[in-house]
């Protein structure tokens, strides 16, 4: 029986070649993650040197809060919707399914609050990269676009902090991007602070 070493090779080279191509955002809120060298990353501290102006237009449209929000991270593109991952820090909630049910709960007063309707799609908590998470899709009109979106919510905690971590695609588009997002969250790193 003969057992061949190239699939494991190719396996091999698609990691590394993604690795490769991988940038980090480290924050002084206690956190880093990776996202792909291609897509953006900036906050109100750390912004590229020279942004598109697709991009700082729909930095502009989003209405992003950069005192709430750590770090924004978004597909540069000419399309009318630009794919995007928001991290932010938020009260502590431990992973667990008695939080999921009370976030669950809460989830539309949230989105209608910020002028959004909103349907939850599922919600779960599970392993995303090396943390337990809870993870919460939902599917949402907003003024963004004029097709509903898909957002997806992490929730990651450990030693007291929270960060939430929000990716949103538009629903038919969002299978296209999924693991990016997945990759991105799947990173992020708590870091000790003094």
């Amino acid at each position: 029986m003969r057992i061949s070493c190239a699939p494991l090779a190719l396996i091999c080279a698609l990691t590394y070649c993604s690795v490769s191509r991988a940038e980090e955002f480290r924050s002084a809120d206690g956190f880093s993650l990776s996202y792909p060298s291609d897509w953006l990353a900036f906050s109100e501290d750390e912004q590229p040197e020279k942004l598109p102006a697709e991009v700082a237009n729909w930095v502009s449209k989003c209405k992003v809060d950069f005192g709430a929000t750590s770090v924004m991270v978004v597909r540069p593109s000419s399309e009318d919707f630009l794919e995007y991952v928001k991290v932010a820090r938020t009260k502590y909630l431990a992973a667990n399914n008695y939080n999921l049910t009370n976030l669950v709960g809460n989830s539309q007063n949230q989105f209608q609050s910020q002028g959004m309707g909103a349907d939850i799609w599922e919600a779960r908590v599970r392993q995303v990269g090396g943390n337990s998470a809870m993870v919460l899709d939902y599917k949402v009109r907003s003024s963004l676009s004029s097709d509903p979106l898909h957002v997806r919510q992490y929730y990651f905690s450990k030693d007291g902090k929270t960060f939430l971590v929000t990716c949103t695609a538009k629903w038919s588009s969002f299978g296209t991007y999924a693991s990016a997002f997945e990759g991105i969250a799947g990173s992020l790193k708590f870091i000790p602070q003094p």
